[in-house]
């Protein structure tokens, strides 16, 4: 079993710069991913050279994944126990403060979703709320991902468009310090610890399944905005690719819809990566 990376996406929703989101794939090992780097909630700027710390581990991140491609017979746990080990010491080399310092609310963390072929089924990763569509060549689409995550996050922002900008920034800094601070709550960052809360699951797929992995950017045509079903998201992506459904994205935001209180940016980054499975 193969892959064949046919498109990817990687839109700043701010439409400058490269934005917080990445995406990386290796053909030759049957792997692919993307990565959502939390949007930064200090001004320390840990790491030189990047728009944004949240920048920073998502690039770094996938560069890690790029050049270390996991055993045949690695679990997906295992492998990124050691790929966040990694990531710590290359933070530790970067950082312009000594990370012990720095506080638990200030350090980059990351959702992602994963993907690999493994004896003859492609295995998921995953942590937040990144999305996947595996679109069947029946047509038959079944969404993997923690779709729970976008609607708890779309209910955290309607509990923050009711606060000031203090208090908002007060109660996203007290959840970032929970994910940096107590291991069962921690997603892709610096704390290795993150591995053991993966979600991991294995799916049989047939020749000519297409698989596309996406951040949550692109998943709000889904949740919360309700413009798309999964079914219909996946087959606008088969007859306009990605990217014809980051245009209907980026023309819904632009729209007269303003309920900002299912969401806590106006427009966000977007990133995706088609896969066809041969």
């Amino acid at each position: 079993m193969t892959i064949t990376i046919l498109e990817t996406i990687n839109s700043p929703g701010k439409g400058r710069g490269t934005g917080d989101d990445r995406h990386g794939f290796d053909e030759s090992a049957g792997c692919a991913w993307v990565f959502d780097g939390a949007t930064d909630l200090s001004d320390l700027s840990l790491f030189d050279g990047f728009e944004s710390d949240a920048a920073w581990i998502a690039e770094t991140l996938s560069r890690h994944l790029s050049l270390n491609a996991p055993a045949p017979d690695q679990s997906a746990a295992d492998y990124f126990a050691r790929v966040l080990a990694s990531l710590r010491e290359t933070a530790a080399k970067q950082s312009n403060i000594p990370l012990v310092t720095v506080p638990p609310e200030a350090l980059p963390i990351s959702s992602g979703m994963w993907m690999r072929v493994r004896g003859g089924r492609v295995e998921f990763a995953w942590l937040g709320d990144c999305m996947a569509l595996i679109e069947a060549p029946s047509g038959v689409v079944e969404v993997v991902g923690s779709e729970e995550k976008s609607d708890r996050e779309t209910q955290v922002n309607r509990k923050l468009a009711t606060m000031t900008p203090e208090q908002k920034l007060a109660e996203l800094r007290r959840i970032r310090a929970v994910q940096n601070t107590v291991d069962e709550h921690a997603i892709f960052g610096l704390n290795a610890a993150a591995a053991g809360n993966l979600n991991v699951v294995s799916r049989a797929v047939s020749t000519g399944t297409r698989i596309t992995l996406m951040t949550d950017g692109l998943w709000r045509l889904v949740e919360p905005y309700g413009t798309h079903t999964p079914e219909a998201l996946a087959k606008r992506i088969a007859e306009q690719g990605l990217s014809g459904a980051l245009e209907t994205l980026r023309k819904h935001e632009a729209s007269d819809w303003r309920d900002l209180t299912t969401r806590h940016k106006s427009a966000d980054d977007a990133c995706a990566v088609l896969v066809e499975i041969g």
